[in-house]
């Protein structure tokens, strides 16, 4: 069943998992569009999914700032105590970037709100390809992957001449390739989550309509999570202008022959909604 409404019907406590509000890189180098919001809404643009009170995982990590928003809003709504603050300092959050630049940001971040640093703990951001292999499991993962259809590398001969040639992910964890970095995203977040974990993933319309590979994989996510709720973000709070993205929010199942999906909920905040990066940008109110 699909659950369609818009911001007059309320949120229901359900919202955007924390704003990005950086530039990005994708994996050829090239920046991405960027979801933006003020920085002092993104505590509270990121409560409906970023609670990392066991672990949370932020692939694609860039700055920090969805790994920042789950750090306050634990902080905020949970009160943890001492030896829970130590474990938010020191265990619970986890980044992966692909770009040093950015990772070196993410780590300045993380340490200037004291998560790691000194030598016996150190920042929890890790630099490499998040897509290369599985890794360890976790609660909640939040992401916002680069945007851009294919994957791809640059390679550079001796002579200096470089050529771009398209980059499929195979791992036997996935069940479809592809070339499509959005749709690869979305089965590694899965395979990383443990049984019943939460994840929230900013995704652009073509991974819900796409054919082929997109429809095994879109079957597949409906059939082994519930799929619960899908925000449509408005055009304008990216730095690309028109890039059209959702936030597409589930939670992973243990294996059954019936389909967990039964229910979507549809939060329409697109149709007639008109914000900008600077003039009005997207609120945690606007939300409500």
């Amino acid at each position: 069943m699909i659950r369609r409404s818009g911001p007059r019907h309320g949120c229901e406590g359900r919202c955007l998992p924390g704003p990005a509000g950086e530039e990005r890189r994708g994996r050829e180098g090239r920046r991405g569009p960027v979801l933006h919001a003020a920085p002092a809404d993104t505590g509270d643009c990121g409560r409906g999914a970023a609670q990392t009170r066991r672990g949370d995982l932020r692939p694609g990590c860039g700055t920090g700032r969805f790994l920042l928003a789950g750090y306050a809003h634990t902080r905020r709504h949970h009160k943890p105590s001492g030896a829970q603050i130590k474990h938010l300092h020191t265990g619970a959050l986890r980044g992966v970037e692909l770009v040093d630049s950015v990772a070196r940001l993410c780590c300045m971040n993380m340490v200037l709100h004291g998560i790691g640093g000194d030598a016996s703990v150190p920042v929890p951001v890790e630099v490499k390809d998040a897509l290369a292999a599985k890794g360890n499991e976790f609660d909640v993962v939040l992401s916002n992957p680069p945007f851009g259809k294919k994957s791809s590398v640059t390679i550079v001969n001796e002579a200096g001449e470089s050529s771009r040639e398209t980059l499929t992910i195979h791992r036997d964890d996935f069940w479809a390739t592809t070339s499509n970095k959005q749709l690869n995203f979305v089965q590694h977040i899965f395979s990383t989550l443990k049984q019943h974990g939460r994840a929230a993933v900013v995704v652009p319309d073509n991974v819900l309509f796409e054919g082929g590979a997109g429809e095994t994989i879109r079957r597949e996510l409906l059939k082994q999570a519930d799929v619960h709720t899908l925000l449509r973000l408005p055009t304008c709070i990216f730095y690309a202008q028109g890039v059209k993205a959702n936030v597409l929010f589930f939670d992973k199942k243990p294996a059954r022959e019936k389909p967990w999906t039964e229910k979507l909920w549809i939060y329409d905040l697109r149709t007639n909604m008109h914000f900008t990066v600077k003039e009005n940008p997207l609120k945690r109110a606007d939300l409500n």
